[in-house]
This record gives C-alpha cells, structure tokens and sequence, in this order.
C-alpha cells in the first residue's frame, strides 16, 4: 500500500548515511565507555567487532536515583526493559521470582543514555559529567 511505498522511500533516501551512522555510533559509544569505565559498567565490544548503539546502556546501583538526578540536570534518558520475561504476564508461572537472578538485577540496575550520531562531544561530556556528580 501507500505507507509501504513511503516507508521504503524513506529507509531507501537513509542507505547512503548508514555506514556514516553506524561509524558514528561506534565513536560516541566507544568514548562513552572510555569516559564512564571506572564509574559503571559499560557496554564492552570485543576487538574486531563493531555495536550500532540503539541505545548506550550502563548498569549502575541506584538506576532510578540516577535517573532522577539526569532529569534534574536536564539530560533525557530511559529504561526500555523495567521488567524480564518472566515477569511479563505471557510468561507467568513459568519462572518464580528469584530464579533467574542476573536478568532481575540488570532490569533493575540498566539505564540508557542519550545516543544518536549527531551527539556532540560537548554534549556527551555534560552527561558524563552528570553521571560522575551523581555517582561519583
């Protein structure tokens, strides 16, 4: 139909920029994980690989607190997965709470931030600012 044709028109006018994108995404990923190493824990890409940074997510403690403290300072981020499977109610009965330990602290510890290839060095060094007053 009619949205098909647009919608394809539209990924099709994108391809000449994705390699760029992608490019992008790395650097700013890649210097958000040297700034922010020895503050939380960061995504780490193995040698050789690349990430395409949907979203640049760090683990910390107290996710909410610093959320609330990025807010403060006027820094947008998001928690795109508060809940695991097994809490989602398709998924009821099939695990108790408890059993699957590491994915109910990482929905409980991840929060991402702000991530798109035009970030500015500038900007990504107010956030990381942010986060090291907030967390120290």
């Amino acid at each position: 139909g009619r949205f098909d044709t647009l919608q394809a028109a539209v990924l099709l006018g994108k391809l000449p920029h994705f390699e760029w994108e992608v490019k992008e995404r790395n650097r700013i990923g890649a210097r958000y994980s040297d700034l922010l190493r020895n503050v939380c824990a960061v995504p780490e890409v193995d040698a050789g690989n690349t990430h395409v940074y949907a979203q640049y997510t760090i683990r910390v403690k107290d996710r909410d607190a610093l959320g609330a403290k990025l807010k403060d300072a006027g820094i947008p981020s998001a928690v795109y997965y508060p809940k695991c499977l097994h809490e989602q109610p398709v998924f009821a009965g099939t695990s108790a709470w408890g059993d699957l330990p590491e994915s109910e602290k990482a929905s409980r510890e991840v929060i991402s931030l702000p991530m798109h290839p035009y970030l500015s060095e500038a900007d990504q060094d107010k956030v990381v600012a942010a986060i090291k007053a907030a967390i120290g």
